[in-house]
């Protein structure tokens, strides 16, 4: 097994990874935007007896100052289950924002709150953000964070600001995703079609998604999450 185990949410930021793998120290499985497929990954490489575990990917913003490609590197995570703040591995983190920090980055060091569902309306955001301080939701960091600390292993997770804490997200971005990850540009066509008025949302979220993944795909260049641990 692989030293590391890697969880993403869809295919484009798989895509971001996948062509720098190194097949000796790192795996990458992609969940499909789905916590509940997310648990039964990161449970696989934690079988499989891999080393470390992490999750790489973008998410949304719930602190206002993060503008989308706003780079966030896990200090802690909320769990889905509503514990305690789960910790990540302070060695492997503090190497990685040395190595981000030296790549040319300024990563924001803050809390992920690992979702079920996607939260839509910036509303919802702001009450996330009110309750918890956290910086960035994703649903992948959560499971990661359980399965990792159940098992004694290390682990990590970067996140890039897709949508920021003011954009409201169109109600088909929930179902625009297939299980395996890829985009279903089918199914989303045919809803903006019956929901004209979705249009302008989908538009700010794919500038704002292109910028996010331009920014992870250069973080991945850096080769940072290959590296033995």
């Amino acid at each position: 097994m692989p030293t590391i185990g890697i969880i993403t949410g869809t295919r484009p930021e798989e895509a971001c990874l996948s062509d720098l793998t190194h097949a000796d120290a790192a795996r990458i499985l992609c969940s499909g935007a789905s916590a509940a497929a997310a648990e039964v990954a990161v449970r696989q490489f934690v079988a499989d007896g891999c080393a470390g575990l992490a999750s790489i990917g973008t998410a949304g913003g719930l602190d206002p100052a993060l503008a989308p490609g706003a780079v966030v590197l896990c200090d802690g995570v909320y769990p889905l289950d509503g514990g305690g703040v789960a910790l990540p591995d302070d060695a492997w983190t503090d190497r990685l924002a040395a190595g981000l920090i030296a790549g040319g980055f300024t990563p924001r060091r803050g809390c992920l709150l690992g979702a079920g569902t996607p939260l839509l309306t910036s509303e919802d955001k702001a009450r996330v953000f009110d309750e918890t301080g956290a910086s960035a939701v994703d649903m992948e960091s959560g499971a990661v964070a359980r399965a990792a600390m159940e098992a004694g292993l290390p682990w990590i997770a970067l996140r890039v600001v897709a949508d920021p804490a003011g954009l409201a997200l169109p109600a088909l971005a929930a179902r625009s995703i297939k299980p395996d990850g890829r985009v279903d540009l089918a199914g989303l066509l045919c809803g903006l079609a019956r929901h004209p008025g979705q249009i302008g949302g989908f538009l700010a979220l794919a500038r704002s998604g292109r910028k996010a993944l331009g920014v992870l795909r250069r973080v991945a260049a850096l080769g940072l999450f290959f590296e033995p641990l």
